[in-house]
């Protein structure tokens, strides 16, 4: 039964009803604690920047306490709030659980290059989610503007050697 609630709350979320949505979502969880209804809350909230995002992400963290998706999702819900620390937390939680987690990679590097202007440690983190997915063409786009900050804040030789190495590393990723 509260398998048709989620299917309903889907919907309405799908048709852009959030408050049937949430409604539906929160009598699933009413009738048995569900991950997935957890997730799609939190989800909802999120969207919103309310704080109920964080307790719904927390609540399917309790049902299942190994999810990177609630991970980061969480760690997106801090990142968009300006709250870096709790962020970097959940990512490398993530890691923890999966060292291949591509996306928590970038948005470290995101986290690194945009919201600190750490740029050396940004190539770190985006280059390590390019290896892992060498089809990630943002990572890729968001290097090379990454670099160029490097750039202008290094001396030429450094960053052409900077440069060298990574297009070493990108074309032994595509050979090998």
């Amino acid at each position: 039964m509260y398998r048709a609630y989620y299917l309903s709350g889907f919907a309405y979320k799908e048709m852009g009803d959030t408050a049937k949505a949430v409604s539906s979502f929160n009598t699933v969880i009413d009738l048995q604690n569900d991950y997935d209804a957890f997730i799609q809350l939190g989800n909802i909230y999120a969207v919103k920047n309310n704080p109920l995002a964080e307790q719904y992400y927390n609540n399917a963290l309790k049902v299942q306490p190994a999810s990177t998706e609630a991970l980061y999702n969480r760690g997106l819900y801090f990142q968009n709030k300006g709250e870096v620390g709790k962020a970097v937390a959940d990512y490398n939680s993530i890691l923890k659980i999966d060292p291949n987690y591509s996306d928590a990679y970038f948005n470290l590097g995101y986290i690194n290059s945009v919201l600190s202007a750490n740029y050396k440690e940004a190539v770190k983190f985006y280059s390590e989610a390019i290896r892992i997915n060498d089809q990630y063409a943002e990572a890729f786009l968001i290097v090379g503007c990454v670099m160029r900050n490097l750039a202008i804040k290094l001396q030429p030789k450094k960053i052409s050697h900077r440069l060298l190495v990574f297009h070493r590393l990108i074309k032994q990723r595509r050979i090998s």
